[in-house]
């Protein structure tokens, strides 16, 4: 990353004369995971802290609190934090993800609950993995098709027993009610 670039600079100073602004952090957090080293290569364990590090000062500096007045920029960075933990410690993560939900940050987007059950899947807890799309369906987490898409991808790739543990809640503008 080049450090002497513009908007680099701009993006520091915004964070610094507004630490309590979710989207100057936002800002901070894409140029890093934007920058062409980082896309180019595999995440190192140095990188990944760097960017834990900056999104834990977010976070503080950024109250759970005011996530009805932050809207989307508070839960991007919580979903950042959340998907970079899972390299680091997926119990960490699992905790972030936790928090979220129980905080209402980002409780209504999909990714929260598709990037957890992921999570989940990924470390064979295929029942936690199908509660936790069914709690988003239930938060009428949006988009919905997103929700629907991951359901069908583990269905293919091998949940077994998971549509059975999941219900599909009959939408309006879904083409046919459940039978």
């Amino acid at each position: 990353m080049n450090e002497d670039n513009s908007l680099w600079i701009e993006l520091k100073n915004q964070v610094r004369h507004d630490s309590g602004n979710p989207d100057a952090w936002l800002g901070v957090v894409n140029y890093i995971l934007c920058d062409t080293a980082w896309v180019k290569q595999k995440p190192t364990k140095k990188k990944v802290d760097y960017v834990l590090k900056i999104l834990e000062k977010a976070i503080k500096n950024v109250p759970a609190s005011t996530a009805g007045s932050g809207g989307n920029a508070i839960a991007e960075l919580w979903l950042r934090y959340a998907m970079l933990l899972r390299i680091k410690d997926p119990d960490e993560a699992r905790d972030a993800y936790e928090y979220m939900v129980k905080y209402r940050i980002g409780h209504d987007v999909a990714t929260l609950y598709i990037t957890w059950a992921e999570l989940e899947y990924k470390q064979g807890h295929d029942q936690q993995a199908a509660a936790i799309l069914q709690q988003g369906m239930q938060a009428n987490a949006m988009p919905h098709s997103a929700m629907l898409h991951t359901t069908e991808r583990l269905q293919r790739d091998g949940l077994g027993e998971f549509s059975a543990r999941l219900e599909m809640p009959y939408r309006p503008h879904d083409a046919e009610p459940p039978r």
